[in-house]
């Protein structure tokens, strides 16, 4: 699964000079679900769409059978790959219970706070999760879950999913603080990873 939350409108992923999507990915655009990939050392390299100009490069060993997110993120000739292994192989299904996590790709010094809630109960907190940080799985109460994220200044959001038993989600805090763009501005976003059943 890649995501585009850098500042560029289109960008492209190779990996190990393989071509991981056959469009480029605009603002705000993922690949939509986990992507087959080859395992082993992997060079990733993400590059804006519009002149081939390489934005971020970052070498790891993908391993076979599992799972990984890709996040491009950055603004202003500073991007990074951040590239993690999530633990979705190693989830789950429950009748009660539905897995969130979050990924902060606002860059911006300021790391916020974030707060996981579920049930009127705070399930996870982070009281510093700094620009490229992505958090692990943690299980809620299927139902109305609240993702809470604030730094006193630049960053101030949250969003409501109505979680489903067995669902993955993940929260993007995403945008620039001081945009006008309103598509671009500071803001809490939701994706499915899948259903564990």
């Amino acid at each position: 699964m890649a995501f585009n939350l850098s500042d560029k409108n289109g960008i492209g992923i190779t990996l190990s000079g393989q071509n991981l999507v056959s469009q480029a990915l605009g603002y705000s655009v993922y690949t939509g679900a986990y992507l087959t990939v080859p395992s082993g050392v992997t060079a990733v390299r993400s590059y804006d769409a519009t002149g081939n100009t390489t934005l971020a490069e970052k070498t790891d060993s993908l391993i076979v059978g599992k799972y990984y997110t890709l996040v491009v993120a950055g603004a202003a000739g500073t991007y990074r790959n951040l590239l993690v292994r999530d633990n979705y192989d190693n989830l789950t299904a429950s009748t009660s219970k539905a897995y969130i996590r979050f990924v902060n790709a606002i860059p911006d010094s300021a790391a916020p706070a974030v707060t996981i809630t579920s049930g009127g109960q705070t399930v996870s907190t982070d009281p510093s999760a700094r620009f490229g940080k992505i958090s692990e799985f943690v299980a809620v109460d299927s139902g109305v879950v609240r993702i809470a994220a604030a730094n006193g200044g630049t960053i101030q959001g949250d969003v409501t999913v109505r979680a489903k038993a067995s669902d993955v989600y993940t929260v993007l805090l995403k945008g620039f603080p001081g945009a006008t763009d309103t598509a671009r501005q500071v803001k809490l976003s939701v994706i499915t990873n899948g259903n564990l059943r």
